[in-house]
């Protein structure tokens, strides 16, 4: 609450300065306030609308005010920008949301792609084992272990 304060001060002396937006946003997204970041997150949007941090944040939020159809389509958005630092994430996230909704299908290609976007990165291993859930509930076994295995011989696992 503490930084929120500072933050809120700082954009009142510079309220053209949309860092200390972004910064307040992601302290209210962090104090689980997700309607509030979203608002800020907006706000940062309309000064930088190519801000790839303050759009991911911001899906992510209305992924956890479980808005689906909001979430997916910022997260498509960042995806249509083309190579990005968020496009990854936002792969990612969105095959999350995806899972969410019952499109298991849709949500492997978007996991699949973030794995290719990511090859070197922790998350790869939350993604591969997703797709290995994904393919358990499609009763492809086979496919779930090999995938699984992908994280394994990795070294992708959980630590």
């Amino acid at each position: 609450e503490e930084a929120l304060k500072c933050y809120q001060e700082a954009r009142a002396i510079a309220p053209t300065i949309y860092h200390f937006a972004l910064a307040s946003a992601n302290v209210l997204a962090s104090l689980r306030r997700y309607e509030c970041a979203v608002k800020v997150y907006d706000e940062v949007l309309e000064q930088n609308p190519k801000c790839g941090l303050a759009l991911l944040s911001k899906a992510e939020c209305l992924r956890q005010l479980r808005d689906f159809p909001a979430a997916l389509a910022a997260f498509n958005e960042i995806i249509q920008w083309g190579p990005s630092p968020f496009l990854g994430s936002a792969l990612a996230c969105r095959g999350v949301v995806l899972i969410m909704i019952n499109q298991p299908l849709e949500a492997d290609k978007s996991l699949e792609a973030a794995i290719n976007e990511l090859p070197s990165s922790p998350f790869v291993a939350i993604c591969w084992n997703l797709r290995a859930v994904i393919r358990f509930q499609l009763g492809q076994c086979e496919e779930a272990v090999s995938f699984c295995d992908e994280v394994r011989s990795r070294s992708l696992a959980w630590t």
